[in-house]
């Protein structure tokens, strides 16, 4: 079980200000790029066609159904999970990569030829000969950008400058986003140091963890969830457009007990945080969820296509942070293009 553990200053990237204290960011160690207003809590409920999931215990991650893990490479402590999407509303499958990792580990970021390239390309570059190519991935274009395995050639040769280890500086994330994959450059929104129990957007406090539907015994701190739906009272998400890309920061993570459920009298072990990413596509299909996953350490998410997609149009991203508490801290980022298709 972990306690107050401040990984800001050591954590390489898927958030309101605190009030009532005066940030520039909670999350920032001296970065002075602006101040984030604290938003009011937003009155809002859980869409109905977002049914309620299971209990999801420590460290356990999850897909949603309808999309399928293709493959996932580990490189330098970094997973790449190259996914494939057949939601509801979509005309055919589509590929997404989620990439996530702790305490300053690498990002496919680093190299630019990926943000114009294919999934395919990205993981001929990652992955040596001997390893079999998906065949979800075998349709997508061959840019030939280099021999098998070139980019863990150059990580080992040193060719990167690595990234920067405290992504929780708001100047920092934002970079880390708008350098990710895809190449799009258009609308933004970043919410920065966004406090459990502080700043404005969170729903609840209640004392039940989310998602359990039984009560739990013996201590349990309130839980607090962040839907993040578009809304007049928080800022946009990514809603009816044709190009995003999202990450999330973990950057501190208050007192997770472990709980005990009532009257099962099963134990659960540091309940939350549960970082999720949902997906509406288009014809105002339903959401769905794409990624869970319940960590017990700082940690960062993006996610977004290889090169500049055309396979979707008009849909939806969204991010929900189930079962925070108190003492926890986020940073929350998107970039979107609206094509006009």
């Amino acid at each position: 079980m972990q306690t107050s553990i401040d990984y800001r200053t050591i954590l390489f990237s898927f958030a309101a200000l605190a009030a009532p204290i005066a940030l520039s960011s909670a999350c920032d160690s001296g970065s002075d790029d602006g101040e984030a207003q604290a938003q009011p809590a937003p009155e809002l409920e859980q869409p109905a066609e977002e049914a309620k999931l299971p209990p999801i215990r420590d460290g356990e991650a999850r897909l949603g159904e309808g999309v399928t893990k293709v493959a996932q490479v580990d490189v330098q402590g970094t997973r790449l999970m190259f996914l494939s999407l057949d939601l509801p509303g979509m005309e055919k499958p589509s590929l997404e990569l989620l990439e996530a990792g702790t305490l300053g580990s690498v990002s496919i970021g680093i190299e630019p030829a990926f943000a114009t390239g294919s999934m395919l390309d990205l993981f001929l570059a990652v992955t040596e000969p001997e390893v079999a190519v998906p065949e979800a991935l075998l349709g997508e274009p061959n840019h030939a950008l280099g021999e098998r395995g070139w980019f863990l050639k150059n990580l080992a040769e040193s060719k990167y400058v690595l990234p920067r280890v405290n992504l929780c500086n708001d100047s920092e994330f934002i970079d880390a986003v708008h350098d990710y994959l895809p190449a799009i450059d258009g609308d933004e929104n970043f919410i920065f140091g966004m406090e459990v129990g502080e700043s404005g957007g969170w729903i609840a406090p209640q004392n039940d963890p989310i998602d359990f539907g039984i009560a739990c015994s013996g201590y349990c701190p309130d839980q607090y969830h962040a839907y993040m739906y578009n809304s007049y009272d928080w800022p946009s998400e990514p809603d009816n457009v044709d190009a995003a890309k999202s990450g999330i920061v973990i950057c501190t993570l208050g007192d997770h007990p472990d709980i005990t459920t009532s009257p099962s009298n099963q134990t659960y072990y540091h309940v939350g945080p549960d970082i999720q990413f949902w997906h509406r596509a288009e014809n105002n299909a339903s959401v769905s969820l794409l990624f869970s996953e319940d960590i017990s350490e700082a940690a960062w998410y993006r996610l977004g296509k290889v090169g500049n997609s055309v396979d979707y149009k008009n849909f939806d991203r969204k991010i929900k942070i189930v079962n925070a508490v108190e003492g926890d801290i986020y940073d929350i980022g998107h970039v979107w293009e609206d094509h006009g298709w």
